[in-house]
């Protein structure tokens, strides 16, 4: 039987599956960010999204935000999701 603590992002209640997770979502415009942000949410309302435009900002959520999932834009400037 597998069992989950009430720590894991991913939690059973009754027959249906609830996933509270952190998201950062990493992109230069605030537009996408926001689509990306929408879509999360209808498809898991339980989770967090944190955003961020530029890399230092990304750098320092990865750092103190600890995300469960990190969306890049691997084509923005500076760093991207390659690196």
């Amino acid at each position: 039987m597998f069992r989950m603590s009430a720590d894991d992002p991913l939690s059973i209640i009754g027959a249906e599956c609830v996933v509270h997770m952190k998201v950062l979502a990493v992109n230069s415009t605030n537009e996408e960010i926001r689509d990306i942000s929408f879509i999360l949410q209808i498809r898991w309302p339980q989770s967090s999204i944190i955003s961020a435009n530029d890399d230092s900002t990304c750098l320092e959520h990865i750092e103190t935000e600890l995300p469960d999932l990190v969306i890049l834009d691997i084509s923005k400037s500076g760093y991207g999701g390659v690196e």
